[in-house]
């Protein structure tokens, strides 16, 4: 977005409508060919030209979508933001970065200011030229429409007080359309059967001749609400409303008029009145019932998830429940002990008396001289083979005498006149759990 796109905007506080709220709607007529809604009043200025544009502080400029902004406000209106911005500025350090953004805009409020004070002259000429007569920008309205009194019950003053609600102007043009909107601007309008109601007693028709104008405001108690998307189908059907944009939602109310009404009026239209309650009642009822199932279903869904849940009771006797006592750990949990024939008697002994076994290296096992390590062949059947053979029975190597005994049979001299060879291939394995116990690798 470009910096020269940005425009001044005002914020206004608007309360959303609802059902039992009470809302005050204004009337307003509108040229066919014309955007700009107008207040029917007397020298109030009526907007006839297509291309208008009220000036912003208008009465009526909340209720057109451009507006014209007077040069003297629009001078006052950025001066005020030069002032805020000069403000901030001050307050902020000389190092820090939003300096640079607050002085980038104050250079742009203070050369719209500049603009703005060399094209007030021409601002002023042709605002004085729109406010002829015959430019319908801002024509008065003619005093020849009498303003008509008449007499109506206030709703909210003491049962029997009776209250003066005028009606200006009367719809005199052919090419007009008249409806009611929020007094604060929202695209809330007052619904056609509301305008049926206030047609029969207002305004002059074939059987009331001498009826007065539509009053300028209504207000009442918003009895139902409805919700318009404004398509091209819904704005031909409803010409009134083709100044507004496409695609919008608008809002529609049906307010409680019998503090307006006539009794004629109330007579006339009793069975649509009747009709009309019981379908509000109906539909109150309906949503009611299904806030109930919604409420029900949320409910069963979380007990649902609650039964599925596995909660911990701290008072079960799983908790309190005494564990049995473990005995200790001696030699025969591991199994029988590994020792040779006839030798394990002292070791079972000393196992079945609970007493520790003695705690010996890996090389102190390997080198046979110790009552610890046995070899069983009870056990192990394979140790205590008298032949070791090799894998290989292509050539089949001389025999070998068993683990104990070539660690119990001296070494023999080496035979004169021939060359000491290392025994690379007298490799023992001490333990295997292979297939092949007992074999040379």
């Amino acid at each position: 977005m470009l910096v020269g796109d940005l425009r001044p905007v005002f914020f206004e506080t608007v309360v959303n409508p609802a059902a039992q709220c009470k809302i005050k709607l204004v009337k307003l007529h509108r040229q066919k060919n014309c955007s700009a809604p107008y207040f029917p009043m007397p020298q109030a200025p009526k907007h006839s030209n297509p291309h208008t544009a009220p000036t912003m502080g208008e009465p009526d400029a909340k209720f057109c979508r451009f507006n014209y902004m007077d040069p003297a406000f629009y001078v006052s209106f950025l001066s005020s933001n030069l002032e805020e911005l000069k403000q901030e500025l001050d307050s902020l350090p000389i190092n820090a970065v939003e300096r640079l953004f607050f002085a980038m805009a104050f250079e742009i409020v203070l050369k719209g200011i500049q603009q703005a004070q060399d094209q007030l002259p021409d601002e002023e000429a042709l605002r004085e030229r729109f406010q002829m007569p015959a430019s319908g920008m801002y024509e008065n309205q003619t005093s020849t429409r009498i303003p008509v009194s008449t007499q109506l019950i206030d709703p909210y003053q003491k049962a029997g007080s009776r209250s003066q609600r005028s009606g200006s102007m009367y719809l005199e043009e052919a090419d007009a359309v008249q409806f009611y909107q929020a007094e604060d601007g929202q695209l809330v309008f007052m619904n056609g059967f509301n305008i049926s109601c206030l047609l029969s007693d207002f305004s002059r028709s074939s059987t009331n001749l001498g009826g007065p104008p539509l009053p300028d405001s209504v207000e009442g108690n918003i009895l139902e609400l409805e919700t318009v998307h404004l398509t091209p189908e819904v704005r031909k059907r409803m010409p009134c409303l083709s100044h507004l944009p496409l695609y919008i939602d608008i809002k529609f109310v049906e307010l409680d008029l019998n503090h307006i009404l006539s009794v004629e009026t109330k007579l006339k239209f009793k069975a649509e009145f009747t009709k009309r309650r019981k379908r509000r009642k109906s539909r109150a009822q309906a949503e009611k019932r299904a806030d109930r199932e919604a409420r029900k279903e949320e409910a069963e869904r979380i007990n649902e998830r609650k039964a599925r849940l596995h909660l911990i009771d701290p008072r079960d006797d799983f908790f309190h429940a005494s564990l049995p006592e473990e005995s200790p750990l001696t030699g025969e949990t591991f199994g029988p002990i590994v020792g040779r024939v006839g030798e394990d008697a002292p070791l079972q002994e000393a196992a079945s008396n609970k007493d520790m076994l003695p705690t010996i290296s890996f090389s102190e096992a390997c080198q046979g001289n110790n009552d610890v390590v046995r070899i069983s062949t009870e056990e192990f059947p394979a140790l205590g083979a008298t032949n070791i053979t090799s894998r290989s029975e292509a050539g089949k190597s001389p025999q070998k005498a068993p683990f104990s005994s070539l660690q119990d049979k001296p070494s023999e001299p080496a035979v004169q006149g021939k060359k000491k060879t290392k025994g690379k291939g007298q490799k023992l394995v001490l333990f295997s759990t292979g297939g092949h116990r007992g074999s040379i690798y």
